[in-house]
């Protein structure tokens, strides 16, 4: 599978939106990844993910944000 991946490390964000490919249509999905902020005794890091529905759908959204969580947890980010 292909993804396309961006960083705006210096940019803290609670919601974006993507501009997807009309031409070739949304045939991969576009994730970005925001500043990482300390919020009350947790860090949070932004990340936003546009995702055609026939190509991904919620479980495996859940998936994706339960092994990123697992994996920032594992190294005490």
């Amino acid at each position: 599978m292909f993804y396309l991946i961006s960083a705006a490390p210096n940019f803290y964000f609670t919601a974006i939106t993507h501009t997807p490919e009309h031409r070739n249509g949304s045939n991969y999905p576009l994730l970005k990844a925001g500043k990482a902020i300390q919020h009350k005794w947790n860090t949070v890091i932004p990340i936003a993910i546009l995702a055609h529905y026939g190509l991904v759908d919620g479980f495996h959204l859940f998936e994706f944000f339960s092994q990123a969580e697992s994996y920032l947890l594992s190294i005490n980010f």
